[in-house]
């Protein structure tokens, strides 16, 4: 099973590429013997993610996104940290619990186990992302990623914002270091503008991918954008709502945005 899908126009016509990497649900069969209980692991799945950025393809960007769910394998955290298989989800490649201390693995792997996961699903996602970023920043001078997210309404357990409510949309630029002052304030006035409630590098400021390809000296500027899942779906049943479908329009005309002001 592959883990990274890319969605490509025939010919790439503006420099945006986004990356979308927890909306995946498949559990590999490799792996379904080590899973404690399916059902528990997908609280932590960034829900109808990329179906929110489905249009990218057809507005001549790419968008790339992961099949296997972020717990069997987490392709936004660093694979050479130092806690590879942890119990606390904040950190490793794999997941051993849930933020709410759910069992998820039934034991820790092997090193053999985690080098044969890092290498069948994670590098090739980090393979076609880097190639991906390098492409259109040839063809274009520049590129912008977006990595889109979802997260829940209230803080877990383990987040640094327990028990409080979230705005809806929380922008990372890791601290001013990941993208331009300029790709920052377009984002959050963009969802201003609509009505949304804002916040800047908190709870989350960017994740492994925007710390690490987010260099806007080199123009690849990498912005997060966590969606909270409240504004387009029901959190207990896991539906869509009705408000899905302003949210992806949104989300569209920021793109379009992007093509028409940045640089």
């Amino acid at each position: 099973m592959e883990n990274a899908i890319i969605a490509k126009p025939e010919e790439v016509t503006i420099p945006i590429l986004v990356s979308v990497p927890h909306a995946g649900t498949a559990i590999p069969e490799d792996a379904v013997d080590l899973v404690a209980d399916p059902n528990v692991l997908y609280q932590h799945t960034d829900f109808y993610i990329d179906k929110l950025y489905d249009f990218v393809a057809g507005k001549g960007g790419i968008l790339i996104k992961t099949q296997i769910q972020r717990c069997i394998i987490d392709v936004n955290r660093d694979k050479d940290g130092a806690e590879q298989v942890t119990k606390d989800p904040r950190q490793g490649l794999v997941w051993m619990t849930t933020k709410n201390e759910e069992q998820i693995h039934k034991r820790a792997l092997s090193q053999e186990e985690l080098d044969e996961r890092i290498s069948k699903y994670y590098d090739p996602y980090h393979s076609i992302l880097q190639e991906q970023i390098h492409y259109i920043k040839s063809k274009f001078g520049y590129v912008v990623v977006i990595e889109g997210h979802s997260m829940p309404s209230v803080g877990g357990k383990l987040d640094k914002d327990s028990g409080k409510k979230r705005p809806d949309i929380v922008v990372g630029d890791f601290d001013g270091k990941s993208c331009s002052q300029e790709i920052t304030k377009l984002v959050i006035n963009h969802f201003v503008s609509r009505g949304y409630t804002v916040s800047l590098n908190w709870p989350f400021k960017g994740g492994f991918i925007t710390r690490k390809y987010g260099k806007p000296k080199k123009d690849i500027h990498v912005v997060q954008i966590e969606l909270n899942k409240s504004i387009y779906m029901n959190e207990d049943t896991r539906e869509v709502t009705e408000r899905l479908s302003r949210t992806r329009n949104d989300l569209s005309e920021l793109v379009n945005s992007f093509s028409r002001r940045i640089k």
